[in-house]
Parts: C-alpha cells; structure tokens; sequence
C-alpha cells in the first residue's frame, strides 16, 4: 500500500496580541502573551516612567478588554481547526457531470483569416492610368482626350496583369502562412482535446495508474491541523478504495482554553474533561468525511471507501467506516455537518469511542486485536447484505431483546431515536440507545406503540 506523510498545514500556535491607545504622555501598547501575560509599554517601552500613568488611563480597561477577547477568540479558532473538518468538506464529483462534459467536449477547428488586400478591378486600373495620362499631357487650357485615351489603351494590359499578378502571389504566401498557422493550431487543439477527453476518460473508469496519480495529487491540498499517516490500496474492480489513517498518539486536541474574567483580564486553565472529550470525538468523527469527500473525486469509479482510523504504531484503532459515493456526496450536498457524531450512525462504522446518552464517556482507542476483531464483525455484517429498511438505514442488529418489546417494533436510527425519548420520555428507549451505541451498531428497535408519537414527531423535525 502507498504511504505518505501529510503534515500540518495550518498554523497552530497562537500569536501574542496587542492594541494600541493614545493618552497624555504617549502612545500605550497592551501586549497579552498565550499564556496570559500582559505587558504594558508605552512608546516601545517597559520601563517608561509613564507606564502607571498608561494604566490609569480611561482607554486602559477598555483596551485590555479587547485584547483579552481577541484571545480567547484564538483559543477558540486553534480548537476549531481540529473539530470543524466538516465545515471544510469537498464536492463529490457525480459520474452525471463527468459524462456530460465528456459528451460536450468538441475537437476547435483553426478558422483561417482571409486575405485582406481586394483583388485589382479593371476600372480601378484604368482610372490609375487616366490619372496618370492627365499629368503627363496636361493643357492649360482644355483636355488632350486623344493623347490620354492612347496611353490608356497602350498601357492597359501590362499594368492590369502586373497588378493581378502581384495580387496573386501575396494572396498566395498569405493563404501558405494561415495553413502553416492552421496545421499548428489545429494540432495544438487535438493535443487539448485529445489530452482531456483521456482525462475525463480516466476520471470515468478509474485505471489504477491514474488514481494513483490522483491521490498524490489531492494528498497536496489536505489542511489539517495535525500530522497523519496516510496507506491507501485501490480495488478497480471492486470500486472500492482502503484508506488506513494514522493520527497523532495520545491527546493531540489543545489542553487549554481561555476565557475572560470579570476584571477584563484573560483566565488560561485547562479544559473540563468532558469537554476536552468531545472535541477530540468530533475531530476523530470528522476526520472520515473530510478525507472521503476529498479522495472520492480521484475518480468516480471509486464506489465506495472504507476509513480506518489507528492511533499511530497502530497498537490502538479509534474508527472505522465506509461511504457510498452516491449517498455521500449528496449528503453532504444538503447538510452542513455541524455535529459529525450525531450524523455517523447513516453508515455502516464502528467506533470505539464510548457514549452515554448526553455525552462521551471515553475517546480511547480500542487495543488492536480486539478493534479488528469488531471492525471485522461489522464488515460481514454489511457484506451480508442487510435489507435497507423504510428509514433508508441498514439495521446491523437490534439493541433490545425482541422479548420486551411488541410483534414488529420500529427501526430508528439512534439520532432518531434520541428525539423520540425527549418525546414520550420513556427510560427504556434511552437504555436502548446507550446499549446500541455500546454494541456498535446503527439502529434501535422501538416498541410499535411509539409508531404514532414517531410520525407526528418526525413530521414536526423534517418541516423544520
């Protein structure tokens, strides 16, 4: 499998920030490091004797108010930069798209210029040789009409055919140049034409060489926040493409988060674990989306992609997950994947992150043995094919015994599912929920009962 190394392309440190206010004796500058520091200088400098003065100025708190926010707006874009990757997602390429310019491609035809010069007239001679005549036997008084019309007649001839003459050789060089010209423009527009019609040829049927070239290709315009290892194999026949990810050991989110105090000053502590938690989940979840809606516009013969996502060494696995081209790209075509965690059961995955009903529990990856163990179970059950139910989700397994509930239960999907217990509040539902996400699986089997609640509130969501 190729592999390569992307490295983080976007800036993660977070700058010192500073403004700038004029007051008696000069100009003030507030200065705030990332780690909460504040340096007061006035003129440039620390040590003025004016620095107290600075701080009892009326633009001071004002100005330290600002600075502080413009920090903690930092803080916040360092953190989003990891758990945003799916605000940043690209448009799949539709096979329809690639077919219509491919019919629409038309091979240019160089449109020779004609030759500018008018062919000689034998009036336009003549009148050139009358004019001629008038000068060589010119009278005073009256006009010599017998000696003009005598040169005329004499020299006629000779001058129409030279002229003709000199008309048809420059016409000649000029149409030997246009289809020199011609010749060469032509050739350069087959080369074009030929050149993209392969192109779009290529993005069609997807040879392995060319995908190969592609991905190294699309690998260049990844913006992630962290360094990851990137494998990849391409099955042609199979449409399939294998992406393996291997992400930064250990807790690659930022610690730290700032806030601003009731003084105006910046407070820089370290993040509720809870909180830490879910960024780092939202970045694992969307990691898939970022890299699929990128990789699946290497070619539209590429069907489906599977992500696995490893801590690197691959001694711990986080994820794994597989897109159908279709269903992916018009997705995210018609969503903005704000929460990519709420949104992961609408594919076949299992993850080893832990969540309870109203939050993550743990971001740890599963020991190697037994996350390929569970990514292996989850594979055979999409290779067998599940029937599709009447939510357009496949139901890998039901999470409540078949026994507590009535004959032919509701299939919903765990998001679906969370509603309809804020709904009906009904404590099973939410076990039911902790125990599908718990088994890894997509679905949750709800009691018939709930049949009516669930349409009146699906109807209330999907208006909205």
């Amino acid at each position: 499998m190729p592999r390569f190394t992307i490295s983080p392309s976007k800036s993660q440190k977070i700058a010192p920030i500073q403004s700038s206010f004029s007051f008696n004796y000069g100009k003030a500058t507030v200065r705030l490091d990332p780690n909460g520091t504040y340096t007061l200088l006035v003129d440039g400098s620390t040590f003025s004797e004016y620095v107290n003065s600075a701080r009892r100025a009326p633009q001071y708190r004002s100005t330290v108010q600002k600075v502080s926010e413009q920090m903690v707006k930092a803080y916040e874009r360092e953190t989003e930069l990891y758990t945003k990757l799916t605000y940043n997602l690209s448009p799949t390429r539709t096979r329809k798209s690639v077919e219509t310019l491919l019919n629409g491609l038309e091979l240019k035809r160089y449109s020779e210029a004609p030759f500018p010069i008018p062919k000689p007239l034998e009036q336009d001679v003549q009148k050139e040789l009358e004019a001629e005549a008038e000068q060589l036997f010119f009278r005073t008084f009256g006009r010599d009409t017998q000696a003009i019309n005598e040169y005329v007649d004499s020299k006629f001839q000779q001058a129409y055919n030279d002229r003709l003459a000199a008309w048809n050789e420059l016409s000649a060089f000029h149409d030997s140049i246009q289809a020199q010209n011609a010749d060469r423009q032509n050739q350069l527009y087959y080369n074009e034409y030929s050149t993209k019609k392969e192109e779009l040829e290529n993005i069609l049927n997807g040879p392995s060489s060319f995908v190969d070239l592609e991905i190294q290709r699309l690998l260049g315009s990844f913006q992630l926040p962290m360094a990851i290892d990137l494998e990849y194999s391409y099955n042609r026949t199979k449409k399939r493409l294998v992406v393996e990810l291997e992400v930064p050991d250990g807790n690659f989110i930022p610690f730290e988060k700032a806030s601003v105090l009731s003084s105006g000053k910046v407070s820089i502590k370290k993040k509720p674990i809870k909180e830490w938690k879910e960024e780092m989940a939202y970045c694992i979840y969307g990691l898939p989306y970022y890299v699929a809606s990128i990789l699946f516009n290497a070619s539209t013969n590429i069907e489906t992609i599977d992500i696995t996502i490893w801590e690197v060494g691959r001694m711990k696995g986080y994820m794994w997950i597989a897109f159908d081209r279709d269903e992916f790209g018009d997705f995210i075509a018609h969503n903005t994947i704000a929460n990519p965690i709420y949104y992961i059961t609408k594919w076949p995955h299992y993850s080893s992150i832990e969540y309870h009903y109203g939050g993550i529990t743990s971001v740890e990856g599963d020991p190697r043995s037994l996350f390929l163990m569970k990514v292996k179970k989850e594979k055979q059950l999409l290779e067998n094919s599940v029937p599709i139910n009447s939510s357009g989700n496949r139901p890998l397994a039901i999470s409540t015994s078949q026994g507590d509930l009535n004959p032919d239960p509701i299939i919903l999907t765990i998001s679906e599912a969370h509603i309809l217990s804020k709904e009906v509040e009904d404590p099973s539902i939410e076990r039911a929920i902790i125990n599908a996400v718990w088994a890894g699986e997509t679905t949750v089997a709800v009691d018939r009962k709930y049949a009516e609640d669930w349409e009146r509130v699906r109807k209330e969501v999907y208006r909205k």
